[in-house]
């Protein structure tokens, strides 16, 4: 059963950085009011910043 457990948490652990990338996309869509097209990068900047914060959370469980 832990063998189970541990192959759950990996297969995870792979797909979240597929999750990171799309989250980044969303919020950077949500939140496009606040970039400017000229500077697009800082929106990919904080929107990188808060899924590192909530990694952060993530991993604290």
């Amino acid at each position: 059963m832990s063998t189970s457990l541990t192959d759950t948490n990996n297969s995870h652990d792979a797909t979240f950085d597929f999750g990171e990338l799309e989250e980044r996309v969303v919020f950077c869509i949500e939140n496009f009011s606040n970039c400017i097209e000229t500077s697009k990068d800082i929106c990919v900047k904080e929107s990188t910043k808060k899924i590192k914060d909530q990694r952060l959370k993530f991993h604290e469980f």
